[in-house]
């Protein structure tokens, strides 16, 4: 699992093949994506499991996204968004096709 050095100030960029846990430095909840049952995207302080794990999806020159990356869930198949309008985050599929992720 990649994790990032709270004491450095830049950010480790785990490579595409490589999964990951999204753990708050807070709270120590851990970010999840499913498919059912809902909530299918929310945050959990309890056990590692599956639907926990990420990946990154680099972006390119050839689809305008160079120097970006979608934030795919392992068992989901679905990326995560963050958006201004409601739902505000969540996740789906089209591998970052959107401009809202």
């Amino acid at each position: 699992m990649a994790t990032a050095d709270r004491t450095n100030p830049q950010m480790y960029i785990p490579a595409e093949d490589l999964y990951f846990r999204l753990v708050s430095t807070y709270t120590n909840y851990k970010l999840f994506s499913r498919n059912s049952p809902d909530p299918q995207v929310w945050h959990f302080d309890g056990s590692d499991y599956d639907d926990q794990l990420f990946s990154l999806i680099y972006g390119t020159s050839s689809n305008k996204r160079d120097g970006q990356y979608a934030i795919k869930g392992k068992l989901s198949g679905k990326v995560l968004f963050s958006r201004s309008a409601d739902p505000r985050v969540g996740h789906i599929a089209g591998d970052g096709s959107y401009n809202d992720k």
